[in-house]
């Protein structure tokens, strides 16, 4: 993780960017991907949209892949070299175009242009024609994950490879039960793509008890998440703050929305997912977990599958609800709530093994 974290601030730093906070100016460019259109040892298709707003602009076009080891290669000869992968394009005022296929990249490498297994990392930037330091939109990220393994997971699921992650709040805003910051290995395991009843475009179940979110996981041959794994699913392979970056959008997933409803369909916000591939792991309802509360379970915690307190008056609900703003939809929040009464806004996402 520190590998490619480390590589990222580098790409970060060479597009020229001097703040996490820097505002999206336009012109814009976003990167996705199919993650279900690649198996273990396909060839990538980068999708791109562009857009510019009522200024005429000359811009210089800057891509980079990140390898999973961390190396990071640039657009368009997959050097370790820095340079535009376009120059002095011209965007009218006014230009926009929809999502397109870009380029089918082959990864670099002296054998044949195979998608090792791991995460794969895209970043995409905007600068000012022939200037190297004025960059004129925030850095675009894009994630997708290769896994010879994920064929382990049932329909609806995918998989979260073994390993380990940091585990608390790291925004600086917390509250006190998510501290410490501490390290957990977790095995390998499989988590619903969307919350119950994990259908794309159905509202999820919400206004559940936890005895009833505990029951629909098993009538389905699946279990709750534990807490450690929830929040691992949540912060994705780089640790961030929500599972789509580090900075609070309200737009990008359900949240801070003025509704009766408790509940919104799954998948309408289509950013709101991370490298993993989980939908909605911030805001839309609440998610029920496993684990026991207690605010100072971090301090004793183990480092190797934590599965929280032995008893307790109260489980750990996460993610927040539609509702809710930033400070509740982090990935590190902790709420909590009597298993035995029905939670407003609460639903549920399902593990398994």
């Amino acid at each position: 993780m520190q590998i490619r974290l480390a590589s990222i601030l580098m790409i970060v730093a060479l597009l020229g960017l001097q703040s996490a906070a820097l505002a999206i100016e336009s012109p814009c460019v976003e990167v996705t991907t199919d993650r279900a259109a690649y198996s273990f040892g396909d060839s990538l298709e980068v999708l791109l949209t562009v857009s510019n707003d009522s200024t005429e602009r000359s811009v210089d076009f800057y891509m980079a892949y990140l390898a999973p080891d961390g190396t990071p290669y640039f657009y368009p000869d997959w050097s370790s070299e820095m340079a535009p992968g376009m120059a002095e394009v011209a965007l009218p005022s006014g230009f926009a175009m929809g999502t397109f296929a870009f380029l089918t990249c082959p990864i670099p490498g002296s054998g044949p242009p195979i998608l090792v297994e791991g995460t794969h990392t895209f970043a995409v930037a905007l600068m000012e024609a022939g200037s190297s330091d004025n960059l004129l939109q925030d850095v675009s990220f894009a994630f997708f994950d290769v896994s010879s393994s994920s064929e382990g997971c049932p329909p609806g699921m995918v998989r979260v490879p073994a390993g380990e992650f940091m585990m608390g709040d790291t925004s600086g805003m917390g509250y006190l039960d998510e501290y410490p910051l501490h390290q957990v290995f977790l095995d390998s395991y499989c988590i619903d793509v969307f919350e119950y009843p994990n259908q794309e475009e159905e509202t999820p179940d919400s206004n559940l008890s936890w005895l009833e979110a505990n029951s629909l996981c098993s009538q389905q041959g699946k279990r709750l998440c534990g807490e450690a794994e929830w929040e691992k699913a949540c912060k994705g392979p780089m640790d961030w703050i929500y599972p789509y970056g580090d900075s609070y959008s309200n737009i990008m997933c359900w949240t801070q929305v003025a509704s009766d409803e408790p509940a919104n369909p799954s998948g309408d916000r289509g950013r709101c997912t991370n490298a993993y591939g989980a939908f909605d792991m911030s805001g839309n309802v609440l998610e029920w977990v496993n684990d026991f509360y207690s605010a100072d379970y971090y301090s004793s915690s183990v480092y190797e599958n934590p599965t929280g307190p032995a008893v307790g008056s109260s489980k750990v609900i996460r993610g927040g609800a539609s509702f809710h703003g930033g400070l509740a939809t982090r990935c590190s929040f902790r709420g909590s709530y009597y298993p035995e009464m029905a939670k407003f806004g609460a639903g549920v996402r399902c593990c398994r093994d």
